[in-house]
């Protein structure tokens, strides 16, 4: 039996801070058929919340009804997870 080995999954944020209300993700080495991507504000309450299948390498999001601030971003795939600090200005 061989194992394969696998990249692990990355997601870079295109763009930080957010000027113009549109999120913008790219993934490489997706295994992963779907994404849950979830905004927390500053006092931990989730202010945003989508799910879909994760079937282009770039997933765009709709978040212009949140006020600018700092936020926590948190992406779910079937194999990953990630937090990174999202600014929206």
């Amino acid at each position: 039996m061989t194992l394969v080995s696998q990249k692990p999954e990355k997601m870079t944020l295109l763009a930080n801070p957010i000027k113009d209300g549109v999120l913008k993700l790219s993934f490489t080495n997706v295994q992963s058929e779907n994404i849950n991507v979830v905004v927390i504000n500053s006092i931990g309450k989730k202010v945003y919340t989508a799910e879909r299948s994760l079937n282009k390498q770039t997933q765009i999001f709709d978040i212009s009804s949140l006020a600018s601030g700092i936020y926590f971003l948190r992406v779910n795939t079937d194999r990953s997870n990630f937090v990174k600090k999202l600014i929206i200005q």
